[in-house]
């Protein structure tokens, strides 16, 4: 891929930490204020914004990196200031935001950013390509040995510590394997037999249960069934209900409910979250895999919903586009379904699950094309008692399937 970036772009849509090394108070959050001006020179820059009221002051960032991967942080106390001049050996090419705080012993409570009209946002978040240690391409296929046709093609996955588990499912029987990974090394240390569990559309870990899940997706949405981490044999499988009497659940929820699409766990709330299928919303269930609340979502339709994943309060769901014209898209809500954000993903490509790994963000794509080539074929041909060599193009048509993760 030619465009590259951090996940950065979505972890900054998510989190809220600051640079500072604060806790954090129970008070509501200030008022954001707003830049009213700023001038950025090759030594230094100029910044002036709305005054806030019962402010304690207002931190600034400014950064070469309009997504403000390292940023540099300067502390202003005080709600009466209204403007900063900041001078270094090298401020341009700058990009500046500016947020409110206010603090309560040593707590602090920070508004959201102002950021400066100078920045423009990309409206595809360039993504990297995992590699092994010594910068060599993974293909989650040709690493776990499968052939071509045969368990080929990426679908669910998850990580837990340094070890991943991904799914790698056969269309022409319908049924999967699933693959342990070392994800250090990304190196592949164990190939399942083969799993009954149809599209394998989903991939949780549970670290309460130590067990994994996997959702069978189409044809079986209903069907769970919980795997060993070590050995990676089927250990039972659950049938998905959504009664009457659960948190959030309607009559016409209950009636339609069809199952799930994809499962992750959350390690914050002790809870799975399934996207069901179609129904705009997300079901959390116990460790036993019981529906305990269902969360409506505001969801804009027109894509595929493939992956899940939830990080503290927050829930993550990735949609793939019907055609390869349109973005891939990560669309996050908080923990009570209120919608906060979307990212585009990159085209040509389909996500088949995201998850996330040591405050990083994570997704499997797979991919399918043929790749045509010409050979030289000589055949003799005698003309006139004469023997020639003439040489023919031999086009030739090759399937390709690969399973990449990306950052």
């Amino acid at each position: 891929m030619k465009r590259i970036i951090s996940i950065a772009i979505i972890l900054s849509l998510l989190l809220t930490t600051p640079v500072m090394e604060y806790s954090f108070a129970d008070t509501a959050a200030p008022a954001a204020t707003k830049i009213t001006k700023y001038n950025i020179q090759k030594s230094y820059f100029t910044i002036s914004w709305q005054k806030v009221n019962g402010a304690s002051g207002y931190q600034l960032q400014y950064c070469h990196d309009r997504f403000f991967l390292d940023p540099r942080t300067v502390d202003i106390p005080g709600a009466g200031v209204t403007s900063k001049r900041v001078t270094g050996s090298s401020i341009t090419p700058c990009y500046l935001r500016i947020r409110t705080y206010i603090k309560d012993g040593d707590a602090y409570t920070f508004s959201s950013w102002a950021v400066s009209d100078n920045i423009k946002r990309s409206k595809e978040a360039i993504i990297v390509r995992v590699t092994k240690p010594n910068g060599k391409a993974f293909e989650l296929r040709s690493a776990a040995k499968q052939k071509v046709k045969k368990y080929d093609t990426l679908q669910g996955g998850t990580t837990y510590g340094n070890t991943g588990w991904f799914i790698l499912y056969n269309r022409n029987v319908n049924k999967c394997k699933l693959v342990k990974v070392n994800m250090k090394k990304m190196k592949v240390t164990k190939v399942s037999k083969v799993l009954n569990v149809s599209h394998g559309n989903s991939v949780a870990y549970n670290p309460s249960t130590k067990t994994v899940a996997i959702a069978h997706g189409p044809y079986n949405y209903k069907k769970v069934t919980l795997v060993d981490p070590n050995t990676l044999t089927a250990k039972n499988t659950v049938t998905l209900s959504l009664p009457m009497g659960t948190e959030g659940v309607t009559k016409r929820r209950a009636n339609y409910f069809k199952g799930i699409i994809s499962l992750t766990y959350n390690y914050e709330h002790h809870v799975y979250v399934g996207k069901p299928k179609g129904q705009s919303g997300l079901i959390y269930f116990d460790n036993d895999l019981k529906a305990i609340r269902y969360v409506p979502l505001k969801v804009k339709g027109g894509q595929l919903y493939q992956g899940v994943d939830s990080i503290g309060d927050y829930n993550l769901v990735s949609q793939s586009p019907y055609k390869g014209k349109r973005y891939n898209k990560i669309t996050v809500y908080d923990w009570s379904g209120k919608y906060l954000s979307t990212v585009n993903l990159c085209r040509r490509y389909e996500v088949e699950t995201i998850f996330h790994r040591d405050n990083a963000l994570y997704a499997g794509y797979y991919r399918s094309y043929y790749v045509t080539y010409y050979l030289d074929k000589w055949r003799i041909r005698v003309y006139k008692g004469k023997r020639r060599k003439i040489k023919n193009k031999i086009r030739y048509t090759r399937l390709v399937r690969d399973n990449y993760i990306f950052k």
